[in-house]
């Protein structure tokens, strides 16, 4: 599925970046530089992005030469916080200055994409660290797919009031941003008048697989002009469209690794052994608000249940523990 919020360019951008980043600090030392002045990687963000656990931002992978030279970035180098939040502010990453001459009341669009909830269930409990590394790759392509299906549709600036005199197509960017669990938010306003923010509620997470894909509003033409993007087009059909679109390339993508794909009732793609098994796993112990889904002794003794170790098989066919039953 796909939803979408809109991110005033009034906001604070660090207090976005929080959001974006679930407040992980970026790296302390900057990593080396090679003759070409391009980072090198030392294996920690590799081993981090293998086993499906890097979580800090990235730039699109193929990112546009016009736009990079817009909002003032080297894709070469991995986002750094502060660039970040100039951008979250419509501002230019380097030099802090406006994307252009007009005034912009949005910075972009934040699009998240996310498979059924049986994907992230067989990521998390997968028998190997390089199966949960597959199955985020799948994500990962879906996603980037679906962004590009986006970029086709939004990547028009318009010309002359409210797009009078017709639109050129052009090139956008955007940044990525890994979620392995989905909590509850909560929305603070800073300040009478001020603009609302989402927080996370420090609690644990619910295993969620998703995507965080910061669309800037910005169009670079072909001939150099920098305009928005035209949200217009983002209408409600539309984002069901773009989530469709995610859902059926997530599922060849699973397909492609040995995963049998079932449907839901939604009609999203879903990793199970049959459709059935899904829809009882989701039924059984999926659910956000459900207690019983902190599968640990000591969770399950706080909410007055027993803890009963047996195995079940998940839905890509590796063993997973299982038993959880009311006293």
């Amino acid at each position: 599925m796909m939803n979408f919020r809109k991110i005033a360019a009034a906001s604070k951008g660090r207090l976005v970046l929080r959001y974006f980043t679930e407040d992980k600090p970026e790296p302390i030392h900057p990593p080396a530089l090679d003759e070409a002045g391009r980072h090198l990687e030392e294996g920690g963000r590799l081993v981090a992005y293998y086993t499906g656990r890097d979580s800090r931002a990235s730039w699109r992978p193929d990112m546009p030469g016009p736009v990079a030279r817009a909002i003032g970035i080297d894709p070469h180098k991995m986002p750094r916080d502060a660039e970040m939040s100039r951008l979250f502010e419509a501002r230019r990453a380097d030099t802090g200055e406006p994307w252009s001459q007009h005034k912009r009341k949005l910075s972009g669009f934040d699009l998240v994409f996310s498979p059924h909830k049986s994907v992230s269930l067989a990521a998390e409990f997968a028998a190997t660290p390089a199966e949960t590394a597959a199955m985020w790759n799948a994500v990962d392509r879906a996603a980037d797919r679906a962004m590009r299906y986006v970029a086709q549709v939004l990547g028009w600036a318009r010309k002359g009031a409210g797009g009078g005199d017709g639109a050129d197509p052009g090139a956008v960017g955007w940044i990525s941003f890994r979620h392995h669990t989905a909590r509850p938010t909560l929305p603070i306003q800073d300040g009478p008048g001020g603009q609302t923010y989402l927080f996370d509620a420090p609690v644990a997470g619910d295993p969620h697989m998703h995507i965080h894909n910061f669309l800037m509003n910005l169009v670079v033409t072909a001939e150099g002009r920098i305009g928005s993007l035209d949200s217009r087009a983002l209408s409600d059909a539309r984002v069901k469209e773009f989530g469709a679109y995610f859902q059926a390339v997530l599922a060849d993508e699973l397909r492609r690794l040995g995963v049998r794909i079932g449907y839901d009732a939604d009609e999203r793609s879903s990793c199970s052994r049959s459709p059935s098994t899904s829809a009882r796993r989701s039924a059984r112990g999926a659910s956000r608000s459900s207690t019983r889904r902190r599968l640990t002794p000591k969770t399950m003794a706080s909410t007055g249940t027993a803890w009963r170790p047996k195995t079940r098989w998940t839905s890509c066919g590796t063993p997973a523990p299982r038993g959880v039953s009311a006293r």
